[in-house]
C-alpha cells in the first residue's frame, strides 16, 4: 500500500486504516508498532514526505531554521531507508540512533514553509521539527503537513488546515500518527 501526497492523504489512510480493522487509540490519534501492518507502508510515507520537502520556495515561503537543514532531512531520509530495511529483514527495529545523534545538537526546529495572506497556491506545506531527551538523546522527530488553499483574488478565501502529523520515535521505532484536522496560522504579509 502507498498514499498519496496531496489533498487526499487523510481519506486514503483513514480508508486503509478501517480496511485492516485498526481504530484510533483516542481520538484521531494512532500509534504503529513494527508489528502493525500498517507500519512498513507508513515508514516509507514519511521518507518520501523528507524526500519531497520544498527546499527552494516552491511552496509558500521557505525557512531553513537551521544551515543544515538539507542535510538534516536527507540524513533522516538514509536513516529512515537503513532502520526499513532492518524491519523488513528482521521484524524490529534497531534501537541504534548513534549515526544520526549528531543532528540532534543543534536548534530542534529544522525546516517549515510559512503561508502568509494573499498567497496564491493549493498545496501541502510542512514543518519539520527534532525530538531530543537529556543530554540531546535523539528521541525522534515530528513532520506536520498543512492543507493550504487560497486565490489571491480573494484574499479572505485562503484557508489553511493540519493536515497530518507524524512522529517517528526512537529508540523503538514508533509511528505516531494525528489526523485531526484543525486551522493553522497564515502570517500577514511580510
Amino acid at each position: 500500500m502507498t498514499f498519496r501526497h496531496d489533498e487526499h492523504f487523510l481519506d486514503e489512510v483513514v480508508s486503509f486504516l478501517q480496511s485492516q480493522d485498526i481504530q484510533p487509540d483516542w481520538m484521531e490519534n494512532y500509534h504503529f508498532a513494527v508489528s502493525s501492518p500498517a507500519y512498513l507502508p507508513l515508514l516509507d510515507f514519511v521518507q518520501e514526505e523528507l524526500e519531497r520537502l520544498p527546499f527552494h520556495n516552491e511552496v509558500g515561503r521557505t525557512y531553513l531554521v537551521r544551515d543544515d537543514a538539507e542535510s538534516v532531512v536527507q540524513r533522516l531520509g538514509s536513516y529512515l531507508e537503513w532502520q526499513a530495511k532492518h524491519v523488513k529483514e528482521k521484524q524490529f527495529w534497531h534501537p541504534d540512533a548513534e549515526s544520526i545523534a549528531d543532528l540532534y545538537q543543534g536548534w530542534g526546529e529544522v525546516f517549515k514553509n510559512k503561508i502568509f495572506s494573499g498567497m496564491n497556491l493549493r498545496a501541502i506545506c510542512y514543518s519539520l521539527d527534532l525530538a531530543t531527551g537529556p543530554r540531546a538523546f535523539p528521541m525522534g522527530f515530528r513532520l506536520m503537513r498543512y492543507l493550504v488553499d487560497g486565490r489571491k483574488d480573494n484574499p479572505d478565501s485562503l484557508t489553511v488546515l493540519a493536515h497530518g502529523a507524524l512522529e517517528v520515535l526512537f529508540p523503538s521505532g514508533l509511528i505516531k500518527l494525528d489526523l485531526a484536522v484543525y486551522p493553522a496560522n497564515v502570517h500577514d504579509e511580510e
